[in-house]
């Protein structure tokens, strides 16, 4: 998707949305650029609020604690071992 959650990331979840996908947006491996009203956690906070009207939002923690979190199972390529 993207590192920037107000522009990329927003604008991606939108679209999946608008053509019926069911989207999970993981708000710990994103973040936003400063804005001249927010820094970079504020306006990572208002666009997690946007995303969360159009999708599913976790963090990392529970994607890996639980694979419902995920609407696809994940490769078991992208899968780390614990050890």
């Amino acid at each position: 998707m993207g590192y920037n959650s107000l522009m990329c990331c927003l604008s991606t979840i939108i679209e999946g949305h608008s053509r019926g996908h069911k989207l999970t947006f993981i708000e710990d491996a994103s973040m936003a650029i400063a804005t001249p009203n927010a820094d970079e956690a504020a306006a990572h906070v208002h666009g997690v609020d946007l995303i969360a009207l159009y999708a599913t939002v976790v963090d990392t923690a529970e994607v890996f604690r639980d694979d419902s979190a995920c609407p696809m199972p994940m490769p078991q390529s992208y899968v780390r071992s614990p050890c």
